[in-house]
């Protein structure tokens, strides 16, 4: 039988770095490992590396539920690790382990870095396919992680961000002195891990205490057949200490942490996006609240930036 005749059938490939990632143009090398029971005869093996998007949802409209999905094949690369033999011959495989080497080189794209999110995906993977005679093909995958190479550019990210808001509490006849906030984070591009360093100034105008607080918003947006699909989420947030009624205070002891788990930036793919931002606000007791927001990018490569 087939599952006797073939022991072991299995795709490994050489890490490129600490982070087991790889990008578009490198060499992607590894092997097969065909593990042979007894005697086998094969028409061909073939080892293929593919990059695919996809995004999924379901939204009720009345007592019907709509389904929405796209795909995108973002490149595919195959090679014959033994050549195509036609039926009724073949390639004779001993009985023992064989190894087979590869080779693949990536396309040099612009290409979505790997992402798992509420509605959709991006994959990279190796599939390897054995074929033989009256038999179904053995098959055998494994995922491969890519990253964006260069998404933390120095003209764009390292300059400081500033912003301010103003809020007088209060009607017509009855005002308050205004609330006034201003905010300032170091720059626009951090890492995994890293730590962002946000300075606020609050002038209270009213009567009341407000609190200066942080976050470090996440928004996940997912495309298909026309449709948008948004997914908010909290990464991290701080609050500072309160401002009392006609009073001002600096605030510059507020550090954000990024997990080091948390995903990058996704800003070239047409299927889905990630996009980050601090929002810098003032807590109004029995009020809205007033809120400076700075967009940053998490990418991949480091810029210096001290542990606090």
């Amino acid at each position: 039988m087939f599952e006797e005749a073939v022991r072991a059938f299995t795709i490994s490939y050489d890490v490129l770095n600490e982070a087991n990632t790889f990008w578009g143009g490198e060499l992607l090398t590894g092997r097969v490992v065909v593990e042979a029971a007894n005697e086998l005869r094969a028409e061909s093996l073939d080892l293929s590396v593919r990059g695919v998007g996809e995004t999924r949802w379901s939204e009720k409209d009345g007592d019907e539920t709509l389904h929405y999905s796209a795909s995108a094949t973002y490149f595919k690369v195959k090679q014959l690790l033994i050549q195509k033999t036609p039926f009724p011959d073949g390639v004779v495989i001993p009985p023992g382990c064989h190894v087979y080497q590869f080779a693949l080189q990536i396309p040099q794209m612009d290409l979505p870095s790997s992402f798992a999110g509420a509605h959709g995906k991006v994959r990279y993977f190796l599939k390897a396919k054995l074929h033989r005679p009256w038999h179904l093909a053995s098959r055998a995958s494994t995922l491969t992680q890519r990253v964006a190479k260069a998404s933390l550019l120095p003209c764009c990210v390292q300059s400081q961000q500033l912003g301010s808001k103003e809020k007088t509490l209060g009607c017509l006849c009855c005002t308050s002195g205004p609330i006034i906030l201003n905010a300032r984070i170091e720059r626009k591009g951090y890492t995994p891990g890293d730590f962002i360093r946000v300075f606020t100034e609050v002038e209270n105008g009213s009567s009341r205490e407000v609190r200066p607080k942080v976050a470090l918003q996440q928004l996940q947006t997912f495309h298909a057949q026309g449709k948008t699909k948004c997914v908010p989420k909290r990464i991290a947030s701080l609050e500072g200490p309160p401002v009392g009624g006609r009073r001002r205070d600096a605030w510059s002891g507020g550090v954000l942490h990024i997990p080091p788990d948390t995903p990058i930036s996704l800003l070239n793919c047409a299927l889905m996006s990630v996009e980050y931002s601090v929002v810098v606000y003032v807590d109004i007791p029995r009020a809205f609240d007033i809120e400076v927001t700075f967009p940053v990018v998490i990418g991949t490569i480091p810029l210096h930036n001290p542990v606090y």
